[in-house]
């Protein structure tokens, strides 16, 4: 998996499944973001929405508003999974937002050497 968005205010957003995508150029180092601004024009939307990226929101990325993209595409992954629920005949969760994980393997803090 690769980072889409290195720099992100919302620290909830940035440890988000919307700030992964599969690292399809392992040989390419840093952000996904670069990769998914120089996609091909002939391939762009279908390659976006193979990784769950509605065309319509790229602009957002191109700005700059990695906050705003994530939400965005945040959003887009919840309503696929709730699509995805309903066909499978599982009961969705009653908030639409997701939870917060209770350990993040990104939170020094947790790693700290007890005293």
């Amino acid at each position: 998996m690769a980072t889409v968005c290195a720099s992100v205010s919302d620290g909830d957003l940035r440890r988000s499944p919307a700030n992964r995508i599969l690292d399809v150029d392992p040989a390419r180092s840093g952000q996904a973001k670069n990769w998914l601004l120089n996609l091909d024009p002939r391939v762009q939307n279908r390659v976006l929405e193979s990784h769950a990226i509605e065309p319509d929101s790229l602009p957002l990325l191109e700005a700059g508003d990695h906050d705003g993209f994530l939400k965005r595409r945040l959003a887009f992954l919840s309503h696929l999974e709730r699509n995805f629920m309903a066909q499978v005949s599982v009961s969705p969760p009653e908030s639409s937002q997701p939870a917060p994980s209770p350990v993040d393997a990104e939170d020094d803090d947790l790693f700290a050497p007890l005293d």
